[in-house]
């Protein structure tokens, strides 16, 4: 197959003899479950619903970049051992809401299933079965509990800080100037001269990773954090 275009949703599981595409266009769901000789997806990759390529157990190409609006399902494809830049960039549903992305049964090693769910990106779940040693599932746990810490946070309970901070202060993290910041939020840890100045977002984003100050490295936890006053 050569080129597709589908208006709607699209159901071509069980289909043995599809081996690649060239390229598909599909305006709804791509159901690709049990194309258990589909080895490879062109560059040339547009679904505009959920992409299912569950057990599709010789696919081991993925393209260099897709358009996806929905959730994407890997499960059981055995030949799938590396994956492309934008698992991770893809973020949210093209409805807003969290993109589920299976990988339970995949060919990837435990270590990069593990790098990938420490990135926490933005508006992604990974779901898998892989095992992970007893640090890294440790360290997994401790992120998701910050993540719900993160979730259930009164910012509006937190205690003020005096503007001691000049015009001229910007994001540690991503060094915006102090006055394009939506949401500034200051941070004082034992090691550290003085306050810093962070976009809130982005110094959560850090937190629920790391859980430590950017710059110093110190442990610290949201009730920390002051706002301007």
């Amino acid at each position: 197959i050569s080129s597709v275009t589908v208006y709607g949703d699209s159901n071509i599981s069980h289909c043995t003899s599809l081996k690649n595409f060239m390229n598909f266009i599909i305006y709804g769901d791509a159901d690709f479950t049990r194309c258990v000789n589909l080895g490879a997806l062109s560059e040339n990759v547009h679904v505009e619903g959920n992409l299912i390529l569950k057990e599709c157990y010789k696919l081991n190409k993925l393209p260099q970049h897709i358009t996806s609006f929905g959730d994407i399902d890997f499960q059981e494809c055995h030949g799938l051992n590396q994956l492309p830049q934008w698992i991770i960039e893809l973020g949210t549903r093209h409805d807003g809401g969290v993109r589920h992305i299976h990988l339970e049964g995949t060919g990837l090693s435990s270590n990069m299933v593990y790098e990938l769910v420490m990135m926490d990106p933005y508006g992604i779940e990974f779901h898998y079965n892989h095992r992970f040693k007893d640090s890294q599932q440790e360290q997994i746990t401790q992120q998701r509990y910050r993540k719900q810490n993160a979730l259930n946070f009164n910012w509006n309970g937190l205690a003020k800080n005096a503007k001691s901070l000049v015009d001229e202060a910007f994001c540690v993290i991503s060094q915006e100037p102090f006055k394009n910041l939506k949401n500034p939020i200051f941070l004082i840890t034992p090691n550290a001269s003085k306050a810093q100045v962070f976009e809130r977002d982005d110094l959560v984003r850090w937190w629920i990773r790391h859980g430590s100050d950017p710059t110093t490295h110190q442990p610290f936890q949201l009730s920390d954090l002051r706002k301007l006053s």
